[in-house]
C-alpha cells in the first residue's frame, strides 16, 4: 500500500497499473491518473488501520495532497489479495459517515495541517 502511495507521488503508473487487479485494473485510466498525480502535491499518507485475513488484506488510509493550492484528504479502505507472494489492489470503499475527498481549509498565514511547522503559504500553499 505505501508502495502505491509512493509511485503516486512519483506519477508512476506503470506500477500503479502492474499492482492492481480485477475492476480496478479494468476501469484504471492511466493518463487521467498521471495528470492528477502530476499537478498534485503529496504531503503525507496516514495509515489508520490494516488487518489480513489469508489472502485478503485491507488498508484504511488517508492521504493528503495539494492541488491548485487547495488542500485535500483522500480516505479510502483499500482491498488487497494475495497472489504468489505479490500485494495486488482490488478495490477501495469509502469509509461511512467521512467523505472520501475533503478540502481541509488553512489560511496563508497559519500553520499548514501538513506538521511541518511552516506557514501555510510558504509550505504546501505554494
Amino acid at each position: 500500500m505505501r508502495s502505491r502511495y509512493t509511485a503516486y507521488t512519483q506519477a508512476d503508473m506503470d506500477y500503479i497499473a502492474r499492482t492492481m487487479r480485477g475492476a480496478a485494473s479494468e476501469h484504471f485510466d492511466a493518463e487521467s491518473a498521471h495528470k492528477w498525480a502530476k499537478r498534485s502535491r503529496w504531503i503525507k499518507l496516514e495509515v489508520l488501520h490494516a488487518s489480513m485475513d489469508g489472502q485478503k488484506g485491507f488498508v484504511e488510509f488517508r492521504a493528503h495532497y495539494s492541488l491548485a493550492n487547495k488542500l485535500y484528504v483522500l480516505h479510502e479502505i483499500s482491498e488487497f489479495h494475495l497472489d504468489q507472494g505479490e500485494w495486488y489492489y482490488i478495490d477501495g470503499q469509502t469509509p461511512p459517515v467521512d467523505s472520501a475527498k475533503k478540502t481541509i481549509s488553512a489560511g496563508r498565514n497559519e500553520p499548514c495541517p501538513c506538521g511541518s511547522g511552516k506557514k501555510f503559504k510558504k509550505c504546501c500553499g505554494k
